[in-house]
């Protein structure tokens, strides 16, 4: 039969007097990011929520300047929240902040570094071993960081990936094992990236890429956790499912071809 599911909180519709727009949980389980029109990030805990399902409050609010959340993403360890924001003083900008429990006790959260670009940004995804941090803008463009800096100092801007997105980046996932990522634009064309070197120090120009299945508008996609499979979310509301050593092969064939 199918799983009972059992609702066990609501959050207030306009917490702080902000529209909620997207959100986030954190991959340890303890928190449940949300953000909206006016720039505040609202986290609770999992656990209060929990023990109160009808809360009022969150249990911090922080507040980087006036300006519409975009997207809010995670690092794998939990401890770093990339929040994505327009329309802020800066511009388009990508707010990174330290989620972990001691800058939360006062309420209050630490902006560990704001990255800002001529163009803006889009989207943003860590890699799973949260050293490296993938932005894309309206332009399609992509930028890699370097985040192992963090948090005693800011991430390292490593450069751009070639420009094959020709409109704005909707969505980007690293696969499992971090050498690979898919990256989607808002034209429904999306494509696989691979790292063809060993080297310690990553450069941009260490990623070849593919189109990622010619001939369907992709909106964005998700790579299974044992890094077997990629599944592709459709313009058209359908969900298609690629085994991701078939692609990873189009995408080598294609390598050799170029060369």
């Amino acid at each position: 039969g199918r799983n009972q599911f059992t609702r066990v909180a609501v959050l207030p519709g306009r917490a702080s007097g902000s529209g909620l727009y997207t959100l986030a949980f954190s991959p340890d389980g303890r928190w449940l990011a949300t953000a909206g029109d006016n720039g505040e990030l609202q986290l609770w805990a999992i656990a209060d929520l929990i023990a109160s399902p009808a809360p009022t409050t969150p249990t911090a609010l922080l507040f980087y300047g006036p300006g519409q959340v975009g997207q809010l993403t995670f690092a794998h360890d939990s401890h770093t929240l990339a929040m994505h924001m327009t329309g802020t003083a800066d511009g388009n900008v990508v707010v990174l902040w330290d989620t972990r429990e001691a800058t939360l006790s006062d309420g209050e959260g630490d902006v560990l570094a704001l990255l800002t670009a001529e163009n803006g940004f889009r989207a943003a995804a860590f890699s799973p071993t949260d050293d490296l941090l993938l932005t894309g803008n309206s332009l399609g463009q992509l930028q890699l960081w370097d985040t192992s800096p963090l948090p005693q100092n800011e991430p390292i801007d490593l450069g751009s990936l070639a420009e094959v997105h020709l409109s704005s980046i909707t969505f980007m996932a690293f696969a499992p094992d971090g050498r690979q990522f898919a990256t989607t634009d808002n034209g429904g064309v999306a494509h696989l990236w691979q790292m063809n070197s060993e080297a310690e120090a990553i450069q941009p120009e260490d990623f070849t890429f593919r189109r990622l299945i010619e001939g369907l508008a992709i909106y964005s996609e998700a790579f299974s956790q044992e890094g077997k499979w990629v599944a592709l979310g459709l313009t058209n509301g359908q969900i298609q499912l690629q085994p991701l050593d078939y692609v990873a092969t189009l995408l080598e064939n294609a390598c050799e071809q170029a060369q």
